[in-house]
């Protein structure tokens, strides 16, 4: 079961001191540079500072039915 759970943790792809890496979502920190893409969950609170055709489920936050469409400075919730 621990293997199971541990294949299922939540990864994303973060950018530290210049370099890009990936590690476990639990491990972000303010001010750490994520990135994500079609069909990823987002990995924590954001706001964007790039964005390209960006909409987000946000239904368990606010009731949409429908994804959300964003834009860059906008604040994403995980």
């Amino acid at each position: 079961v621990k293997a199971l759970m541990d294949s299922l943790a939540p990864k994303t792809k973060v950018k530290r001191n210049g370099t890009w890496s990936e590690i476990e979502s639990s491990e972000l920190v303010p001010g750490d540079m994520i990135s994500f893409k079609i069909g990823d969950i987002v990995p924590a609170d954001c706001r964007l500072t790039e964005a390209i055709n960006v909409s987000i489920d946000q239904a368990a936050l606010t009731g949409e039915s429908l994804p959300q469409s964003k834009k860059l400075g906008d604040r994403c919730f995980s």
